[in-house]
């Protein structure tokens, strides 16, 4: 009795497994049963999640100054013209908005680290209103400013980056990346 209860179990489970691996076929068929994704959600999938708390940046980096606005992306890094991230590496990209004496204390201060040099860099579509509207005025629709090294706002892990003072406002645009 006990050798056929033991032939109908395994037999059972034979049958089961059987049943579970013939769904799992993957041709087609299955293909067709899937539900298509609307290009809402691959674009939910592809934004990155924007934050505008200055104190989960302030845990990310050393923000100098208390910021009157605060917009931040952190992201998986791509890579870019001499840059190769690693799979763990991160990208943060910030926009800083500052009262004018303390824009030009931070100025002051990233100047002393080196010479600012003239860039233009590209407005993200979750950047504030007033800078996606200023680039949209320039030629390329990019933002000019002061490029600065990021130095005093380096935290571990983000140990590599610049600060841009955008022209004729009191805004910043950190891009830092880990290393």
């Amino acid at each position: 009795m006990l050798k056929t209860f033991s032939c109908k179990i395994v037999a059972l489970i034979s049958f089961a497994s059987i049943a579970l691996f013939a769904g799992c076929g993957g041709g087609p068929e299955t293909a067709n049963n899937s539900a298509p994704v609307s290009p809402r959600e691959v674009n939910e999938k592809n934004t990155p999640q924007v934050n505008e708390k200055p104190e989960e940046l302030g845990m990310l980096i050393k923000v100098p100054f208390v910021p009157a606005e605060v917009v931040f992306v952190e992201q998986a890094a791509a890579a870019e013209p001499g840059r190769s991230p690693g799979p763990n590496d991160k990208k943060l990209r910030a926009v800083i908005l500052y009262e004018k004496e303390d824009a030009e204390l931070l100025a002051a201060e990233a100047a002393k680290l080196a010479e600012p040099t003239a860039v233009e860099i590209d407005a993200d579509t979750w950047f504030p209103a007033e800078l996606v509207s200023q680039s949209e005025l320039n030629e390329g629709q990019k933002l000019k400013g002061k490029a600065y090294p990021a130095d005093m706002l380096f935290q571990a892990p983000y140990l590599a980056g610049t600060l841009v003072r955008i022209d004729e406002t009191n805004y910043f645009v950190v891009e830092m990346y880990t290393r």
